[in-house]
């Protein structure tokens, strides 16, 4: 993986979080954002731009916005359009990439913008025969590349985060996502102090990869791991004081727009 040193201003975003959601009838859009900051509240100006760069917003705000979009063009995996949004203040300029999308579940369906979606899914490994662990863009592109073209439209992060800018690319050649946590234990441990320190570790996890991905719009599922069952983290034969109920816990309180994955428990 690459690895960078960025500096940045003392007065400055620390942290942002965006949620693009239509209406229902699906004739609005609504983008909303949340910031904090490292040293101090400061005016940040957003700006928002359709796919072919026409400027359709500009509002100054410090703290949360929502800028509302007329006859939005909504993401998913057949048009993946993706709105550009400009985040500047006094010393930066911060830019993401958009995709307004609504998902969920009835009657054990899962839609997407109000349409039924079927998934045709695959594990993905951050791995190559030739270069092992070492992947370059161009493999990143050439493996969805061949996943569109044989009609793959969802990808399963297993059983790790990969590079960063793969989840860009799902955004942008539109892949459904499962984000999985870097967790997989296979294991029974009995003993406490054991059982604490693996709590740690696997929570420790799951807000890294929650804080990594929360404003990407190919993500759908959310995964806490993979094949640790639960019973690693049982007490007096209670499941619920242990880590995967607490990772569950987590992501329902911070995130109700997407799905969640654990073969474990539900």
């Amino acid at each position: 993986r690459d690895v960078y040193l960025l500096e940045r201003p003392k007065q400055c975003i620390y942290d942002y979080t965006i949620h693009a959601v239509p209406e229902a009838d699906g004739r609005k859009g609504k983008i909303q954002i949340q910031t904090s900051y490292l040293d101090q509240v400061i005016p940040v100006t957003a700006r928002v731009y359709t796919a072919d760069n026409c400027l359709i917003h500009e509002m100054t705000f410090e703290n949360e916005i929502e800028l509302v979009i007329d006859d939005p063009v909504l993401w998913n995996s057949e048009q993946p359009y993706l709105y550009t949004l400009v985040l500047e203040t006094e010393y930066e300029v911060i830019t993401e990439y958009i995709g307004i999308r609504e998902i969920h579940v009835e009657n054990s369906v899962v839609y997407i913008n109000g349409a039924q979606v079927k998934f045709r899914g695959v594990n993905r490994h951050d791995s190559d025969p030739v270069t092992g662990f070492t992947i370059s863009v161009d493999q990143m592109k050439k493996d969805l590349e061949l996943m569109k073209q044989h009609n793959i439209n969802a990808i399963r992060t297993s059983h790790y985060p990969n590079d960063d800018y793969m989840y860009y690319l799902c955004d942008k050649y539109g892949l459904y996502l499962m984000c999985e946590s870097n967790n997989e234990s296979h294991a029974l441990i009995t003993d406490e102090d054991a059982i604490a320190t693996l709590e740690k570790a696997a929570m420790t996890r799951q807000t890294a990869s929650y804080e990594r991905f929360k404003n990407t719009t190919s993500n759908l599922f959310w995964s806490i791991g993979n094949e640790s069952s639960q019973g690693w983290t049982q007490r007096d034969g209670n499941y619920a004081n242990g880590a995967f109920a607490h990772m569950v816990q987590y992501f329902k309180d911070r995130d109700d727009s997407r799905m969640l994955h654990y073969e474990g428990m539900s």
